[in-house]
């Protein structure tokens, strides 16, 4: 649905809050990203409120269509608007939820260099939560990865105590799955 909400600012030219309210689709088509969700070609969901002709059209094509109340979980999103210098909020109306403020990869820290002073090794956490002061890495991959990153994290608290770093391991986000999806 997030995709959705994209293409409904980019290629419908709504608002934020347009765009997070607006009634979408989910389909079946292919696997899911998270648990057991096998695909299911044909399988749509929509909006109760998705007008009777639309239900008609997607049914001669072939759809099988479901109805419900809601097709989505919470929206909530911040459109930077660079030109204007503001920035504007929107959230649907699909359930509880909350927003937290992040960047992606916004700083590499130099962990050693050569006596010549060229980079040998550098470290780059995967988000920045700026209303905590927190990096955040997350590990979900082969175990001598992890153990390659978790060297690299000594040497950072090592040489940087004032960052605040979290590493989350691939328990960790299974763990936030199971207590936060819907």
């Amino acid at each position: 649905n997030l995709l959705q909400f994209f293409l409904n600012m980019v290629e419908w030219d709504m608002n934020v809050q347009q765009a997070a309210e607006a009634a979408n689709i989910n389909s079946s088509q292919m696997k899911g990203s998270f648990g057991q969700h096998p695909s299911n070609p044909g399988a749509i969901l929509v909006r109760e409120d998705t007008p009777p002709n639309i239900l008609t059209d997607l049914g001669r094509m072939g759809y099988n269509v479901r109805m419900s109340a809601r097709t989505s979980g919470p929206i909530n999103a911040i459109f930077f608007d660079i030109l204007n210098g503001t920035m504007w909020g929107g959230s649907s109306n699909h359930g509880e939820d909350y927003g937290i403020a992040w960047e992606y990869e916004p700083r590499t820290f130099v962990l050693e260099t050569s006596a010549e002073g060229d980079l040998r090794s550098a470290f780059t956490p995967d988000f920045y939560l700026p209303g905590h002061d927190l990096y955040l890495e997350v590990t979900t991959l082969r175990q001598s990865l992890v153990t390659r990153k978790n060297r690299k994290v000594r040497r950072l608290r090592e040489l940087h105590p004032e960052i605040r770093l979290r590493i989350l391991y691939k328990r960790d986000i299974e763990r936030l799955f199971v207590k936060h999806a819907a």
